[in-house]
């Protein structure tokens, strides 16, 4: 007797079925297929992200490498701007080392004031660019002439070249301005430079497109099999020039990118579904954990590479004078300091040397402040040759240098530099187009003789060119005990001399100028005195150099004239003078104007 089906039968059954089976497998399967093509369609956006990756990479490394051709033009053209006594030869040899280390480059050129091509090398292949005019289209001349006024470099266009293909050229003046001396050129052919930026790694797993703007596209690795699905276009950013790149992967790297978790997952999910789910989803999590971990670093490295280029830009600012290129007081002080500091443990003398250039101030007020900049220039190039690892030049402001001799041995060792020191000054300076001849005095101050310290050293070499330029032009003076008593004396006579005009301190004496063959008195020379309430009379030797410098030489100049002039119009109304205002001629060191009573 059959028993009666009861309510759960039927399930049961339907449970122990094969065809509950077969449907639990498919589930599984269909769970297995979605799953699966969810994870390829997610790992298709991975390799494209690896493939954005890869070449805001090759961007950024064209960036870079494509500046570092730019520098090395740079590091050329100042070359020559440093030494521009410098011979074809010579530059040829500096040239082809460059050449040795870049293998892009094709040529690199010197280009005259008048744009046309001088010295070349490599002469393979390029003897018909020598001698051509690199500004005979307007444009052309335009951006050179802007580039050698400014200094900044230019860079061409994509342009066909005499030596064949088409390529780009990289213009570096040499100085700016008026002291521009033409300009170094480094000629690329755009193919030869694209393969050589590239690594070989990129040539062999990609396909790279370069599209400059508006110019032909250029394409490598053109056999290489290409996915046509995949590919990713960058801007470059190359100064003055507008690049797109745009890579697609090899198959071969696409393979090598796809991840072997589908098939993994899809064979497995039956046995484990949830927890090989669970799995990807953390590894999904980890992965974009680590993906911003990545990008955070990297903008921090960045942020980190800004920072020391400025820092390095601040630190040339602060010991470097603009002008001149000389170090500058700031500097001077502290490496003077530190020299002392070394002179004193190993028991050596130094020496410190300031350098007035005479008639710079009038020089500069007659011909103009451009002409006294470029003259401070070029002293400043000269004396720089005395530099080495002895000895520091640096510019003190106005028309005043310094000079730092360690190791001094005797004093011969100074008048030695002293020595040099003149010699630089014997040639005349070309300056706009005019030669000019300059002399310079000198004061010396030796450690530990005339100073312990900087301070005390610089104040005692600058007493020192005082009394140098007391004793006339082109001359050098060391410092001595009582010379800084004498500056004291000065300076204090120097704050009297302020004084004495509304003080009405100064007196005129007079010296009679008589006619021999009459014996009468035919005129009178007016000679300044000044009658210091501490010091008594004093002549004009011991304060008139004061006046010149202070430039009260004016206003006293004009009370002699109208204290002679007051005194000449009462000797026409026939006031007689006291006998003590005359001085014979023994004891007038000095005259400065002449009346006729």
């Amino acid at each position: 007797m059959d028993q009666p089906d009861t309510p759960a039968r039927p399930v049961i059954r339907a449970l122990m079925s094969h065809a509950f089976t077969v449907l639990v497998f498919l589930a599984f399967l269909a769970m297995a297929t979605g799953l699966r093509f969810g994870l390829i369609q997610q790992d298709n956006q991975q390799i494209q992200t690896n493939l954005e990756n890869e070449a805001l990479a090759l961007a950024n490394s064209l960036e870079r490498e494509f500046m570092l051709h730019v520098e090395a033009v740079g590091r050329i053209a100042k070359r020559m701007l440093l030494n521009p006594a410098m011979t074809e030869s010579a530059w040829r040899g500096d040239v082809k080392n460059y050449l040795a280390d870049f293998g892009s480059y094709h040529s690199i050129n010197w280009i005259d004031t008048d744009y046309v091509i001088r010295w070349l090398e490599s002469m393979n292949g390029n003897p018909k660019a020598l001698g051509r005019n690199m500004a005979d289209a307007e444009q052309s001349h335009a951006a050179l002439q802007r580039a050698a006024e400014s200094g900044q470099f230019y860079i061409s266009g994509i342009l066909d070249l005499i030596q064949g293909g088409e390529g780009i050229v990289i213009y570096q003046p040499v100085g700016e301005g008026e002291n521009n001396n033409g300009f170094v050129a480094g000629v690329f052919q755009i193919d030869v430079l694209a393969r050589q930026l590239l690594t070989q790694r990129v040539l062999e797993q990609f396909q790279v497109t370069i599209i400059p703007q508006g110019q032909r596209v250029y394409r490598l690795n053109t056999s290489a099999d290409i996915d046509p699905d995949l590919e990713y276009t960058v801007p470059v950013v190359l100064p003055r020039l507008f690049w797109s790149l745009t890579l697609a992967p090899t198959t071969a790297w696409v393979e090598r990118q796809r991840s072997d978790w589908p098939n993994r997952t899809f064979s497995t999910l039956l046995i484990m579904g949830i927890l090989t789910s669970l799995t990807i989803l953390l590894a999904q999590l980890m992965l974009k954990r680590k993906q911003a971990l990545l990008k955070t670093r990297q903008e921090l490295d960045q942020e980190i590479a800004q920072r020391i280029a400025i820092q390095s830009d601040l630190e040339r600012l602060e010991s470097n004078d603009p002008l001149t290129g000389l170090a500058n007081r700031r500097f001077f002080m502290e490496d003077l300091s530190h020299s002392i500091n070394l002179a004193e443990r190993q028991s050596r003398q130094l020496a410190l040397v300031m350098i007035d250039l005479d008639r710079f101030q009038m020089l500069n007020d007659s011909l103009g402040h451009q002409f006294g900049d470029e003259l401070l220039v070029r002293v400043s190039e000269r004396l720089n040759q005395l530099s080495n690892e002895r000895i520091l030049v640096a510019y003190s402001g106005g028309d005043e240098f310094m000079v730092c001799q360690q190791h001094v041995d005797d004093i011969d060792d100074v008048i030695h530099l002293l020595g040099q020191i003149k010699g630089c000054f014997l040639n005349p300076f070309d300056v706009q187009g005019n030669r000019h001849t300059i002399t310079a005095t000198m004061g010396v101050a030796v450690y530990p003789q005339s100073g312990l310290d900087a301070d005390n050293l610089l104040r005692n070499a600058d007493i020192a060119l005082y009394r140098a330029k007391e004793q006339g032009r082109a001359s050098y003076q060391f410092y001595t005990e009582g010379m800084q008593n004498r500056e004291v004396l000065r300076l204090e006579l120097d704050q009297d001399l302020s004084r004495a005009l509304a003080n009405n301190e100064f007196v005129l004496h007079y010296q009679p100028q008589l006619n021999l063959d009459t014996g009468e008195i035919t005129s009178v020379e007016a000679l300044i005195r000044w009658q210091h309430p501490r010091r008594g009379l004093l002549p004009p030797i011991d304060f008139i150099p004061l006046a010149e410098e202070s430039g009260r030489i004016t206003e006293i100049g004009h009370w002699v004239m109208q204290a002679a002039c007051q005194q000449l119009a009462r000797w026409h109304a026939g006031e007689a003078q006291p006998a003590s205002t005359f001085e014979s001629l023994s004891t007038c060191p000095g005259a400065n104007s002449t009346t006729t009573p």
